[in-house]
């Protein structure tokens, strides 16, 4: 679906792991906002067709803006290091400032073309570092964030997603079954903990106590907790 979704552009999005997916379900957030945010003033345009061309730039910005402020209650953004809203994480700074205040400049035909012909506009997901990977841009369950990580709960995956300040991703797999109902914050909140604690004893015992971990990585894990649980002691 994601894909299909940016092939009318000429866009082919790079999905071969879960950090590149992670970036395609941003770009597709982005992607859903670009055109919520057209089709909002291409609508107003047509409305105001009579006066259209009869009035300033700046009377047809205020009356797109009024449209434009509804709309935005209802999509989603993230800020970036700058405190900027970014609504499109696939365009830099200034043409998501464009979007968010200045639509009327759609009139013009450089910028009416970003509507289709926009691939050569891409910026990485990256520039915006950790920003966007927080529940108020995507259906994630944020846990733990900071300036030089996100661990968050995503889940279709039933997993728990651990992320550095150079985007490395890592994974804690869960229990399907009992992940069938969205678990309670308490018990991913308890495991992301100890992700952070730094201390592998304690990681490991929280992992062999949750209810979310499965018995079959339980018994897994149990050779490891051993050692570690050995290695300790005689330190």
């Amino acid at each position: 679906m994601i894909r299909k979704a940016f092939e009318p552009f000429g866009i082919r999005l790079k999905m071969d792991d879960e950090a590149s997916f992670f970036e395609a379900l941003i770009q597709y957030e982005g992607l859903k906002n670009k055109q919520m945010l057209e089709a909002t003033f291409e609508a107003e345009r047509h409305e105001l067709s009579e006066i259209w061309p009869n009035i300033t730039y700046q009377e047809r910005n205020k009356l797109v803006n009024i449209k434009i402020n509804d709309l935005k209650n209802s999509l989603r953004y993230f800020k970036n290091d700058k405190n900027k809203i970014i609504w499109i994480p696939f365009f830099d700074e200034l043409l998501n400032a464009l979007y968010h205040n200045e639509m009327a400049i759609f009139d013009l035909d450089q910028y009416y073309r970003l509507y289709k012909h926009f691939k050569e506009r891409l910026i990485p997901v990256k520039t915006y570092g950790l920003a966007p990977y927080t529940s108020d841009f995507m259906d994630i369950t944020d846990l733990i964030s900071g300036s030089d990580h996100r661990i968050f709960y995503y889940h279709p995956l039933k997993s728990i997603f651990i992320l550095d300040a150079s985007l490395r991703l890592k994974r804690i797999p869960l229990s399907k079954s009992m992940c069938q109902v969205h678990p309670l914050n308490r018990d991913l909140i308890q495991l992301a903990n100890a992700v952070m604690s730094g201390d592998e004893k304690i990681y490991l015992n929280t992992l062999m106590t949750s209810p979310l971990i499965s018995d079959k990585v339980k018994l897994k894990l149990n050779k490891v907790y051993k050692n570690v649980l050995i290695e300790k002691e005689s330190k």
